[in-house]
């Protein structure tokens, strides 16, 4: 029957043969965006540091090893030949820039720095970190511990659109249910994750000829975080493979191949976030040659998450996708449209 000639010709091919990954599990981005402001302390108020300039007003906290840290961020605006924090050494570079990371376990926290200019005159100053409040002066509360592990779930609409040669497009609406994990390798810097999506409950379909599609995908990947943590935009390049089947009676079965997906968060100063992310990905199964343009999947999604709690978070947002596929004796393709719901913890 026609509608089993996408899957007999691909067997025929090869043992797998493509399929759409229509939606993207979107990562639902925490960001503790507990911030510090650095001040004086009176101890050493009539000597100070008046060449030490901070590059920051606040400072993000961060989590790594077990503990809460900040890196703090200055520069010495005259020469010194020796400078220290806590009593040990504090490295800068020829134009006097200096990073810091320090140990944040509670609301505040005293650190003292020591330098010694060209002169050999000898400087030293206390200073205290303390917490900040967002603009709507939401408290705060305590810092949580450090947390690797991070989960999420999540359920939308979403819209396929199937073409395929000769078959009638047609069109179905579905529900679909996604889940991910990330573990933080090295927090800050490498993650890794799985996620996943099902497109579990059909709901419509414009097929006269009663066609069914129900994708699922599965994704794993590593992140290396790209822009330092201080700055309230975070860039993340992903990669990693991808398999996608779909168990409806068209569509693209077994496909599998590399991915590649850059991604952008903005954190705005009341916690809030804005996730955008970019994905290509290449399929290796059913294929008779590496054509970029003919077996691959682009997708794009943009979601906005706000925190519900110390460390959960709700996300909105949208996703779409579309894969081409062109084997020797058929082609078809998917555009996927999908509005979705989810959580993080």
């Amino acid at each position: 029957m026609m509608k089993n000639i996408f899957l007999i010709s691909a067997l025929l091919l090869s043992f797998h043969s493509p399929k759409a990954f229509a939606q993207q599990a979107a990562s639902v981005m925490d960001s503790n965006v507990v911030k510090v402001k650095i001040e004086e302390v009176n101890l050493y108020k009539d000597q100070g540091i008046p060449f030490l300039a901070w590059l920051r007003d606040t400072f993000v906290v961060e989590s790594v090893g077990g503990s809460n840290y900040v890196t703090v961020r200055g520069q010495f605006k005259e020469k010194v030949i020796n400078a220290t924090v806590n009593g040990r050494t504090l490295n800068r570079n020829e134009s006097g820039y200096f990073a810091a990371k320090l140990d944040f376990t509670g609301e505040e926290k005293s650190f003292i720095i020591t330098v010694t200019d060209a002169n050999n005159k000898i400087f030293r100053m206390q200073y205290k970190m303390s917490q900040v409040a967002d603009k709507k002066k939401i408290a705060v509360g305590p810092l949580p511990g450090v947390v690797r592990w991070r989960f999420s779930a999540g359920a939308g609409l979403t819209l396929i659109s199937y073409r395929q040669q000769d078959i009638s497009t047609y069109d179905q609406k579905v529900v679909t249910v996604k889940a991910g994990v990330v573990y933080r390798l090295l927090p800050g810097e490498l993650d890794l994750g799985v996620n996943a999506f099902y497109n579990l409950v059909p709901l419509s379909s414009t097929s006269v000829d009663g066609y069914k599609i129900q994708y699922m995908g599965i994704n794993v990947r590593a992140g290396y975080h790209i822009l330092d943590s201080d700055s309230p935009l975070r860039v993340t390049l992903n990669g990693g493979m991808y398999f996608n089947n779909s168990y409806g009676n068209v569509g693209f079965a077994n496909m599998y191949g590399p991915q590649i997906s850059p991604e952008f968060v903005y954190i705005f100063n009341n916690g809030n976030s804005l996730f955008l992310y970019l994905k290509y990905a290449h399929s290796l199964s059913g294929s008779t040659g590496i054509s970029l343009n003919d077996n691959r999947e682009v997708a794009t999604g943009l979601h906005y998450s706000f925190p519900i709690s110390q460390s959960n978070r709700l996300s909105i947002g949208v996703d779409m996708s579309q894969l081409s596929l062109s084997l020797p004796d058929v082609w078809a393709s998917t555009n996927t449209y999908s509005l979705s719901a989810g959580i993080s913890f």
